[in-house]
């Protein structure tokens, strides 16, 4: 179990949320508009998660809310890949911002499992694999060790569980 975090600028700081923009713009391809589309995109999760978590870090109620967040944002993500798996589906390229828009919640999801314990990421992950697998018939999103598969006509592992992911 982690320790007990006392405030979600300690998971979501400014400093992690820039350190993972400068990882993914690194020899990216996108335009100058389409990274500071995302870094608003990025800033304004960090925002709504700091700004709402006050609340929950007087009450002491922090936990609970980091693993709704988790959910929140998780759900969002699953979403997000089902957009890009249907240009899989097509053996197209997908479009590049999509992809940075969900390895930017990648990346945050990654920071906000630092606030969860193993068994309740475990059961969160589990349960929203199960539900976006019925989205199709078929397998869809399939969880193997530390990853989290979509399937298509090709395998794309598009999340790893793990520090900052």
């Amino acid at each position: 179990m982690p320790e007990k975090v006392q405030t979600m600028n300690a998971l979501v700081s400014d400093e992690s949320v820039e350190h993972l923009l400068e990882y993914l713009f690194d020899d990216s391809p996108l335009s100058e508009q389409q990274k500071e589309g995302l870094r608003t995109e990025a800033s304004g999760y960090k925002s709504d998660l700091c700004d709402q978590a006050r609340v929950f870090e007087q009450t002491e109620q922090l936990d609970s809310y980091i693993a709704l967040k988790f959910i929140e944002l998780k759900a969002r993500w699953i979403v997000l890949n089902a957009r890009i798996q249907d240009y899989n589906r097509n053996l197209t390229e997908p479009d590049p911002y999509l992809l940075y828009q969900s390895s930017i919640l990648s990346g945050i999801l990654g920071m906000l499992e630092e606030g969860l314990s193993e068994s309740a990421l475990h059961m969160i992950n589990d349960t929203l694999a199960n539900q976006a697998s019925s989205l199709d018939s078929g397998p869809y999103v399939i969880i193997e060790g530390d990853q989290i598969i979509i399937e298509g006509k090709r395998k794309v592992m598009i999340y790893k569980r793990g520090k900052h992911s």
